[in-house]
């Protein structure tokens, strides 16, 4: 016998063992056959690319399964919904819908017969389609808006998701920090602006995932921008008052538990995706910038009041320190910038910038490497501008003085990218991301506020008048005492920051108890998209998505990488397995939604050695990608315009000609004048290491010649 016939034997024993043996039977057998093929390590690296679906003409940001796994529902950048059957590849319902920006989350209505989709969009609209009516006449297409609810407006929303026991009824989440319930029983239709009904859950911060718990259904767990992962009664809810003296009176919901990120870094790391066991004992969590982890969630985790506490101190402390501190703050810390729809340091191919620049490049890594220098260049210019005392001053000043609002917002912007993390970003909608997620900040102070009061005093001297002709025996002529006294005041109140700090650190200890975490994944890269789906494959394996295109499978018990497939040009977002088969879809940057299915036996599919310098280049691009940041090419012009304006209506007059100070375009520490037109046109052909030129303090000859 052939092998093929005694493979297609073993498949016709199979069902009929299944079919043959009653209702009853075939239910328990099914049921052992779905768990004991996804728990297969075997099958697991039999998986093999089966079908492509081209279904789509935008990035593929959520692909979801029907219950009974005959069809594949999907959304995507080009803000359709399409319903295909993946086995015979045919699209059965392509829907464009009224969202107004991406699509990242699509959900079959349960009991509808696969017919009623809710979907949500990073334009905040969350819409209902009932497929029976998506047909309609170019004269009707008005009517479709009719089923939109705008409750959301103020931000992204991010996720929708159904109760299987409940048809008419599903949540959504998003940017305002709300779970929302809609029934559609009571309404069709919202239209509010800042609307405040349908809330279930109002949550201290960006709600960027939840799920459901899959036996009870009474608990949601709630992933957000906080690092927080909090758990929710959906049938004990309450409301309690967090405010603090000065900050909005705003009231929250009060969750069973609360869980954080164990990486103990003073940063904030925003949920990607949050999934419950099938035994709802465990929740995996996946961490932007940081790894995937697996949660007991029947542990008490940290403690709920201490935290709202630790976090009120950290409020208070703040604003005391605020009292002692210049109004002219250190600028925010500048990292490397990276154009919106770079995606050079993604796919199977990206490399750390190290390698990338000690390679032989081809011609087609000329471009990327051209504009990863240009944008090195970029962020130094920023860099030496910020550190200029009397920038800083204009920045703060600036609204008040010039009456230049849009300088003001500028400004406002680079802080609100330069204090955010890269994981803003979300495939092309990452402005939406950042600018929907803004840090506090007040006019004279950068986001990050909370520096200690005597790291300023070196710019605190520097003030609008001080372009004077004080020579240095004039500062030789101060007083000793009066030093002396600025001295003492000085680390009078270090002395008393680091007594506050050593009481907020004890605080957040009693909060802080790890022993929640069971495992911790890693080897994959989840930086640069809001999507980035992780999942449980069976009883025995985890599966998760990465910005190296590759889909990642580790043994759960283990913390094991066990396989290892490539999926994407770019980056992965998406793995769903299906409910009962062994078939996985995986979809991302790439304009189509991937099938994987066990395939034939004689193909070696992992390489661990390959898998191993993998997770090691990942794990450097990691931490890399920590210090970058994500900007629209118009947010770079905007931004350099805007400061190149104030340093030169803030310039003193240019010297004349021949005067011999060889001051060329003005730079220095006195200077701040635009170069002239001939040394930014030389400038531009010389290499990079002539950014280094130049006061360190006013931005240098260097920095002007570049703009």
């Amino acid at each position: 016998m052939k092998p093929e016939d005694s493979r297609m034997a073993a498949t016709n024993s199979v069902f009929r063992t299944l079919y043959g043996g009653g209702a009853n039977h075939g239910e328990r057998y099914g049921s052992r056959l779905a768990g004991g093929t996804k728990d297969s390590l075997d099958f697991i690296r039999r998986l093999d690319l089966w079908k492509s679906l081209k279904v789509h003409k935008g990035c593929v940001n959520t692909v979801f399964w029907s219950d009974d796994g005959q069809l594949l529902l999907s959304g995507s950048d080009d803000q359709h919904i399409v319903v295909s059957d993946p086995f015979t590849g045919r699209t059965l319902h392509k829907y464009n819908t009224t969202h107004r920006a991406n699509i990242f989350s699509a959900r079959f209505l349960p009991q509808s017969g696969n017919r009623e989709i809710v979907s949500c969009s990073g334009d905040g609209i969350v819409l209902y389609t009932d497929l029976k009516n998506a047909e309609l006449a170019a004269g009707e297409a008005g009517l479709r808006s009719w089923n939109s609810f705008n409750c959301h407006s103020n931000g992204t929303t991010y996720e929708v998701m159904t109760v299987p026991t409940e048809p008419k009824s599903f949540m959504s989440c998003g940017e305002d920090g709300t779970v929302r319930l809609f029934d559609l029983r009571k309404m069709t239709r919202c239209v509010k602006t800042c609307c405040k009904d349908n809330i279930l859950i109002l949550s201290p911060s960006a709600v960027t995932a939840m799920t459901l718990a899959p036996i009870s259904m009474n608990y949601i767990a709630v992933g957000s921008s906080d690092s927080h992962v909090r758990i929710y009664d959906r049938r004990f809810l309450k409301m309690v008052d967090c405010s603090v003296p000065g900050s909005p009176n705003d009231r929250h919901t009060v969750p069973v538990k609360m869980f954080t990120n164990p990486s103990g870094e003073k940063r904030s790391f925003r949920v990607t995706s949050i999934a419950y066991s099938a035994d709802e004992r465990e929740l995996l969590v996946n961490y932007s910038s940081d790894h995937l982890y697996l949660f007991d969630a029947t542990r008490e985790g940290i403690e709920v009041q201490a935290a709202q506490q630790a976090a009120s101190s950290s409020v208070d402390k703040g604003k005391r320190g605020s009292k002692t501190q210049h109004s002219i703050d250190s600028p925010p810390p500048v990292r490397r910038l990276r154009l919106r729809g770079d995606w050079s340091d993604t796919g199977p191919e990206a490399r750390p910038a190290r390698e990338m620049a000690s390679r032989v490049l081809g011609a087609g890594q000329a471009r990327p490497q051209l504009q990863a220098t240009i944008m090195h260049r970029m962020t130094e210019v920023l860099s030496r501008m910020l550190a200029d005392p009397r920038t800083r001053i204009g920045l703060t000043h600036t609204n008040e003085l010039t009456n230049d609002s849009d300088l003001a917002t500028v400004v406002d912007d680079f802080r609100t990218f330069a204090s955010s993390s890269s994981s803003g970003e979300g495939n092309s909608t990452a402005e939406e991301s950042a600018a929907a997620e803004p840090q506090p900040s007040t006019s004279g102070e950068s986001s990050r506020g909370s520096s200690r009061p005597g790291q300023s005093t070196a710019g605190a001297s520097a003030k609008p008048g001080d372009d004077d002709d004080d020579d240095d025996e004039d500062d030789d002529e101060e007083s000793n005492p009066n030093q002396r006294k600025k001295s003492d005041s000085s680390r009078d109140e270090a002395a008393a920051y680091e007594a506050e700090l050593k009481a907020l650190n004890d605080l957040e200890a009693k909060v802080l108890s790890y022993d929640y975490v069971l495992r911790k994944f890693v080897g994959h890269r989840n930086a640069r998209t809001m999507i980035k789906e992780a999942t449980f494959w069976g009883n025995d394996y985890i599966m998760s998505g990465s910005d190296c295109g590759h889909v990642f499978t580790w043994e759960r018990a283990t913390g094991e990488l066990v396989m290892l497939m490539e999926a994407d040009q770019h980056v992965v977002n998406c793995v769903q397995p299906h409910p009962t088969l062994p078939m996985l879809a995986t979809s991302g940057i790439d304009y189509d939604i991937k099938i994987w299915s066990p395939m034939e036996e004689e193909k070696v599919r992992f390489d661990r050695e390959a898998a191993l310098d993998l997770m090691e280049r990942n794990a450097v691009m990691l931490e890399e990608t920590k210090d970058t940041i994500t900007v629209p090419a118009s947010f770079m012009i905007r931004m350099l315009a805007c400061i190149h304006s104030l340093r030169n209506r803030r310039a003193p007059p240019a010297p004349a000609p021949g005067n011999g100070n060889g001051n060329g375009g003005g730079g220095g520490a006195n200077g701040g004048g635009a170069a002239s037109e001939g040394d930014t046109d030389s400038n531009s052909n010389n290499n990079s290491n002539n950014n280094n030129e130049g006061s360190s303090e006013g931005g240098g000859s260097g920095a002007e010649h570049f703009l």
